[in-house]
């Protein structure tokens, strides 16, 4: 299945770098957590290197949330 989805998530992850906002870096981190199933807040928020509170305050500065 990954070699399904790994030339389109490769594609949305090159095109992710170039957008610097949070949304952009949490839907890149959750690109990269997915094969291992760390798909929760708490896993993003630790690969981004913040806490689980700041990510929710600096979505919700993007006018957005992690469930989105």
């Amino acid at each position: 299945m990954w070699n399904y989805f790994e030339p389109e998530l490769t594609k949305r992850l090159a095109d992710l770098e170039i957008d610097d906002s949070i949304s952009a870096r949490v839907r890149s981190a959750l690109a990269e957590l997915l094969p291992s199933g760390e798909t929760t807040i708490d896993d993003v928020a630790h690969e981004l290197g913040i806490s689980k509170r700041i990510l929710q305050r600096k979505l919700k500065e993007e006018k957005t949330t992690f469930q989105k």
